[in-house]
């Protein structure tokens, strides 16, 4: 979806063409192992959650997500 935000005519109109700008670094990839290993510090983190169906995701959810997530 980002790539596509990102790219198409249409959308990237609607998003005011955000997602190509050199502030803003978009990484698709699990949370929660990211999180443990990301070396960087960021001033802003959006994470675009599914609803938690499962163990997988509901950890997403949990405190120590949201600790390591701070950590960053």
């Amino acid at each position: 979806m980002t790539r596509l935000f990102s790219t198409h005519p249409m959308l990237t109109g609607l998003n005011q063409k955000s997602f190509l700008s050199p502030k803003v670094r978009v990484i698709n990839a699990d949370a929660f192992p990211w999180v443990d290993t990301s070396p960087r510090h960021y001033d802003f983190i959006v994470i675009d959650f599914p609803d938690p169906t499962s163990y997988s995701l509901g950890k997403l959810y949990t405190t120590a997500f949201y600790r390591a997530a701070a950590g960053i």
